[in-house]
């Protein structure tokens, strides 16, 4: 599915949606440092997600240097803004003096999400992930803003864009197996994702749940086959999504 089609499906949203969805404060923010943007301090951590930091801007094509150095010094000055509604006139002054900028673009988002304001966020995101076709956390944060939205046939096919950037990307992996939780499905592909997501996942409580899945997921595969299940396999946790 290409990014026009998802931007077409995010002003949808606007249309479609009702103002009480709650999101969550999870989307990932990416900083700015000198002439390219590097993790500061490795990762962040929002409710029970640790997410990784941001990535080498040098591969922008940048048109005009003069003014991607002046959109990079107002993206700083949003980042260390204490009033969001500053930080959002400072990210939307950088994105008029450097269109291609993905970074400012995916953190207006995350600051519009952080105000519950879930249509300008989606419409960010979806341009975020037309700019860095790569990158899988753009596109992640627009499936968290349907999964938040209750969409979640929407959320998972999000995840799954977001997965085809980056299999091993742990908040997509998350994020598909808890919206095919709740979609009631059970695939060897999601088994598959639960396996990985274990490799990976440090939290105990992403664990504690994706080890409860691994069980379910298990049974009900079994189940479809017309096989026997040992009830011992889905020791592990109650299966609480976090």
């Amino acid at each position: 599915m290409s990014i026009n089609s998802n931007t077409t499906r995010v002003r949808n949203l606007r249309s479609s949606l009702g103002t009480g969805a709650s999101i969550k404060k999870r989307a990932l923010v990416w900083t700015v440092a000198g002439a390219v943007m590097l993790a500061a301090g490795g990762c962040i951590s929002e409710g029970n997600e640790s997410v990784a930091l941001p990535y080498d801007t040098t591969r922008i094509k940048v048109t005009t240097e003069k003014d991607f150095r002046a959109a990079k010094k107002l993206a700083r000055k949003a980042e260390k803004a204490k009033d969001p509604n500053k930080a959002i006139v400072h990210y939307q002054a950088a994105i008029a003096r450097f269109p291609e900028f993905a970074a400012a673009w995916n953190n207006l988002g995350v600051i519009f999400l952080s105000q519950d304001r879930y249509f300008e966020a989606a419409e960010v995101f979806a341009r975020a992930a037309d700019l860095s076709p790569a990158d899988p956390r753009p596109m992640f944060n627009l499936a968290l803003t349907w999964d938040r939205a209750r969409y979640y046939e929407d959320a998972l096919d999000f995840y799954n864009q977001s997965l085809a950037r980056d299999p091993n990307y742990l908040p997509a992996i998350n994020g598909a197996v808890r919206a095919e939780r709740v979609l009631n499905r059970a695939s060897y592909e999601t088994l598959e994702r639960i396996r990985r997501a274990l490799l990976m996942e440090r939290d105990p409580k992403w664990r504690e749940f994706l080890t409860f899945q691994r069980g379910t997921t298990e049974r009900a595969i079994a189940e479809s086959r017309g096989e026997m299940y040992p009830m011992s396999s889905t020791k592990g946790g109650d299966g609480l999504i976090p």
